[in-house]
């Protein structure tokens, strides 16, 4: 995969587009399975990018802290999304039939839903050279823009259960069936076969082994542990409804970080517990469900006494990291190539009236759809010239000609038509 530069920092926009399905595609919240938190001391974490739960170690309303152990503790989670989730995406170009394939634009099999936007000059043959060159890690966003763009501001319950319920008969690989045995011996055990979800489909892994769990079957101990959860529709009507509420209450977002992350707030404040998505998964009781005779719920009062220095993070039950939980980095690992905090496509009416006096004599309406592109007004300036209001630490601001500073980014009309009465 190629891993590339922000689409914030570079311009690139999100193009608003009809039935595109949310396949799950390769986005940062699969970083959550990479150890990128390896320590000897506690705390062990597991999951990270796309996570947000807070840390035991770490007072809430901080995001690192020193250890009475005498070492220097951290939120790995907080930080790894406040580094990775407005830096960097995902391109999907392994190679150059790959980058030959998005600028001819052809989907790519790993992610369709880019598409490209050279700039002027910029033909296929030399968009293509320039994607697999040593600067487009930084500069490839500029040249791109991304169908369906979802911006995760949005409060329409709808559009959220949209997004959600798009994974609905997801089709899948899944390596079964279990059986604990030696593949050089029995190698017909490790088959993999095709399943079709029934419901929403969040497969935690790439290939279960384990097959679908909802709250009738949870109690079974290998499906809750090695299968995918999947979400009814009920269950999906709740969760974006509640979703929304968080939105209202906590939004708006300028930033996909602050909106992945948990807010450094007062232990009092279910802020600096977890994440938006995270918040929305708890109050919708997605994760109340049937759980096995081994389970056990740790209180805060067992954690206090452990010594930890938020022990809120650490009360619930030992078995939350089984599959069958949902948690935020589940859905994000669903919708995160898509999502936004930042909408690039604009539907704008007007009207107009002819008048003799006070009476109107003649009246129309119009309906343009402008789109803001990543290159600036005056092409003196490269598309990767960064405006200063967009500076962040250990970056580098161009300077940029006047005409830039005060208009910045160009607007496109990308169509226009008349409208009727009826339309209005």
């Amino acid at each position: 995969f190629s891993f590339s530069g922000t689409s914030r920092g570079t311009g690139a926009i999100h193009y608003v587009s009809q039935n595109i399905p949310t396949a799950p595609l390769m986005n940062l919240a699969d970083f959550r399975h990479a150890n990128l938190a390896g320590s000897g001391h506690l705390p062990l974490v597991q999951h990270t990018v796309g996570e947000s739960l807070a840390s035991p170690m770490v007072p809430p309303e901080k995001t690192r802290s020193s250890s009475p152990f005498g070492y220097e503790v951290v939120d790995h989670a907080w930080y790894s999304n406040q580094t990775l989730w407005d830096g960097y995406f995902f391109s999907g170009i392994r190679n150059q039939s790959d980058a030959s394939l998005l600028f001819a634009n052809r989907p790519m099999p790993l992610n369709p839903r880019l598409t490209p936007l050279p700039g002027s000059g910029m033909d296929a043959t030399k968009a293509t050279q320039f994607a697999l060159s040593d600067t487009a890690w930084s500069d490839l966003a500029s040249m791109l823009a991304i169908k369906g763009g979802f911006n995760v501001n949005s409060t329409s319950k709808h559009a959220w259960k949209a997004v959600l319920s798009s994974l609905n008969g997801l089709d899948f690989q899944m390596l079964g069936p279990v059986e604990i045995r030696d593949p050089a011996v029995n190698p017909s055990s490790y088959r993999e076969k095709i399943v079709t979800a029934q419901d929403a489909a969040f497969p935690r892994l790439s290939r279960p082994i384990s097959d679908r769990v909802d709250a009738n079957n949870s109690f079974d101990n290998q499906r809750r542990w090695s299968g995918f959860r999947e979400l009814s529709d009920k269950e999906i009507d709740t969760l974006a409804e509640t979703i929304v509420a968080e939105v209202r209450s906590r939004g708006p977002f300028l930033s996909l970080a602050e909106f992945v992350n948990r807010r450094a707030t007062s232990a009092t404040d279910d802020l600096s517990a977890r994440g938006l998505l995270e918040e929305a998964i708890r109050k919708s009781k997605l994760n109340e469900i049937r759980m096995g005779a081994a389970n056990r719920v740790i209180t805060e009062a067992e954690a206090a006494a452990f010594g930890y220095a938020n022990p809120k993070a650490a009360a619930g039950n030992t078995e939350e990291g089984a599959s069958a939980f949902i948690s935020q980095g589940d859905l994000l690992s669903a919708i995160g190539a898509s999502i936004t905090v930042r909408s690039d496509t604009f539907v704008i009416r007007a009207y107009g009236a002819a008048r003799e006096g006070n009476r109107v004599t003649a009246s129309t309406w119009c309906e343009a759809v402008v789109q803001r592109l990543p290159s600036f007004v005056d092409p003196e300036d490269t598309a990767t010239k960064v405006q200063a209001a967009s500076l962040q630490s250990g970056r580098t601001v161009n300077d940029l000609t006047k005409v830039n500073q005060r208009f910045g980014r160009r607007f496109e009309i990308v169509s226009f038509r008349w409208l009727t009465v009826d339309e209005v």
